[in-house]
């Protein structure tokens, strides 16, 4: 029951009195009145499902290449960039954040709580991290921290585009050893540059594959991988079993001796620290040549290495013995065919 008051201001007694008996009648007989009663009916709400999350957009302007071993893979966290996994299985993770995230200290730090350490200080920082600038002028920063039952490696990037990019993966000694060559050449080909809706993968443009494509041609015994990453400026699948491919990257893609530590992970091989330690062979002037074997002799890869003035090829021969010798003919006058047509092109 609702009331109203209104303040009224009275000069004479007489008039409060008779103002208070008034309101007191008034309360009274309309306190007496039996309350109506009305009925609604009130509609259900209607059921709301909330809204999955939406991945982040892409960031446009970065461009990097990803290792032939790696497998792209759907993200478990949708606030990742990009998840993929190597030969063996181990999850690298990208993520993206505007400027540097609390810097490098507080970064380190975050890495080592998600293996079980604590904090270090400014002091330590030089101990547990190496700094590098890639080709294309990307800063690059390297961690390697072991815990007491995992080791994390990871790299945070600044290429230019006012954010830092993290790459890290989580595992065993034995998985991280082998996998770390493959993270740091991955690190630096981040670059500026490429505008791609699509990928960030670097998709080598017209400019950057093969232009004499047509004055050479592969092997009859080679067909085309029809599922080759995009990356790849050829790719053929050899009658014995064997795969070959060939990339083609600016400047050096990362390096001859980084590419070579990169090719002995996948074979569960050691790193070198120079090429010194290996042996090497040069089918032409300016070609070098490797042939490296897993510990098992079960796996093998041959892979050669042409730099050019603005880029480098890379040609890699992959399979059993037997079948990496039944191709080493072929792979050879192939290397030696398309270099050829290669030297002195832009």
């Amino acid at each position: 029951m609702s009331m109203r008051f209104r303040s009224v201001r009275f000069h004479q007694p007489w008039a409060t009195a008779m103002g208070l008996l008034t309101v007191m009648l008034t309360v009274g007989v309309s306190g007496c009145e039996k309350p109506k009663i009305h009925a609604y009916r009130v509609p259900k709400p209607e059921k709301t499902i909330a809204p999955a999350p939406v991945p982040p957009a892409r960031p446009q302007g970065v461009a990097w290449t990803v290792p032939e071993s790696w497998v792209q893979v759907e993200n478990p966290n949708p606030q990742r960039v990009a998840t993929f996994k190597d030969k063996k299985g181990l999850e690298i993770a990208i993520n993206a954040f505007p400027g540097d995230v609390g810097g490098l200290l507080a970064n380190i730090n975050r890495w080592r709580g998600q293996i079980g350490l604590e904090p270090t200080d400014q002091a330590a920082l030089a101990q547990l991290t190496e700094s590098m600038t890639s080709e294309a002028g990307a800063e690059v920063v390297i961690a390697d921290i072991a815990g007491s039952e995992n080791r994390l490696v990871g790299a945070i990037i600044k290429p230019g585009d006012g954010q830092s990019w993290f790459v890290k993966a989580i595992g065993d000694t034995q998985s991280i050893e082998q996998a770390k060559p493959e993270i740091i050449a991955f690190a630096k080909t981040f670059r500026l540059g490429q505008d791609s809706a699509q990928s960030n993968v670097n998709k080598p443009s017209q400019s950057d594959t093969n232009p004499h494509t047509e004055q050479w041609q592969p092997p009859a015994e080679w067909k085309v991988d029809p599922e080759a990453s995009p990356i790849l400026t050829a790719a053929f699948r050899a009658d014995s079993g064997a795969r070959i491919t060939l990339t083609s990257l600016k400047g050096m893609g990362g390096g001859v001796l980084g590419n070579i530590n990169r090719w002995r992970g996948q074979l569960g091989l050691e790193p070198v620290t120079s090429l010194a330690e290996l042996s090497t062979t040069e089918p032409a002037p300016g070609i070098l040549m490797i042939d490296l074997q897993s510990e098992s002799n079960d796996d093998r890869i041959v892979a050669a290495i042409l730099p050019l003035e603005s880029q480098s090829l890379f040609f890699k021969l992959t399979g059993t013995n037997d079948q990496v010798d039944a191709e080493m003919e072929r792979f050879t006058s192939f290397v030696l065919d398309v270099s050829s047509n290669r030297k002195g092109s832009p």
